[in-house]
């Protein structure tokens, strides 16, 4: 599928994924990952970005992120990476790039972010990492599950928080696979998941084509999990 320009849209949620170089690793210990937290962190803020949920992978990393303008996204995660890159590269005595040269984005209307935010936390669990998501020390799913205090990178969340409510019973459901499809693609180009009302206010806001051909059932309208 033809990659088209990126949609950003100010305030809004957007899943983001960033793949290593060729599919790398570009987390090597723990020490790796508490240094790109910190680095991210500080990009976040001085960026405008709010990050309502996350994982870190071995080799990539999922975000449902908000960015306050439209060059956030790409402002915070350059300046991220390309510090993380250098870091790395000092390390190891290596040149080059160590992650894919654009990062994916796909913003999100409501039904869809709360399909992604699932799908990104619980992506420790699809991989057979582990069986309980808030057990995996490098995502927000802890945080979310009560597991945790704080996390240095969530914040800004509260509208996602009182969209699912129950966070235990939001994860224990399985993903619907026809639903990830089409998570897993518009991220792939950097092309809007949503309803075609949804895309289709964005194409007039935009001024073009981002109709996508039609795949599989849109997910179900999310419930609130009461306790």
């Amino acid at each position: 599928m033809a990659r088209i320009a990126r949609i950003v849209v100010p305030q809004y949620p957007h899943h983001i994924i960033q793949r290593g170089n060729r599919r790398q690793d570009v987390f090597f210990n723990d020490k790796d990952y508490h240094y790109y937290i910190e680095l991210l962190k500080k990009s976040c803020v001085q960026y405008g970005v709010n990050i309502w949920a996350y994982c870190l992978m071995t080799n990539h990393a999922h975000f449902i992120a908000v960015p306050r303008t439209a060059d956030s996204l790409a402002k915070c995660f350059a300046d991220t990476h390309v510090k993380y890159t250098r870091h790395i590269n000092k390390r190891y005595g290596w040149k080059g790039h160590l992650w894919q040269s654009r990062f994916g984005s796909s913003v999100l209307d409501e039904q869809y972010l709360i399909a992604a935010a699932r799908y990104v936390e619980r992506n420790s669990v699809r991989a057979g990492l582990i069986k309980d998501p808030g057990e995996y020390p490098w995502s927000s799913a802890g945080l979310h599950l009560g597991m945790r205090d704080s996390d240095p990178l969530v914040s800004g969340d509260g509208m996602l928080l009182d969209m699912v409510g129950n966070w235990r019973k939001y994860l224990q459901q399985e993903d619907e696979t026809d639903t990830i499809s089409v998570i897993r693609r518009e991220v792939s180009v950097s092309r809007p998941a949503g309803s075609e009302s949804f895309i289709k206010k964005l194409e007039k806001r935009f001024a073009c084509g981002l109709q996508r051909q039609k795949a599989g059932r849109p997910p179900k309208k999310p419930k609130r999990h009461n306790n």
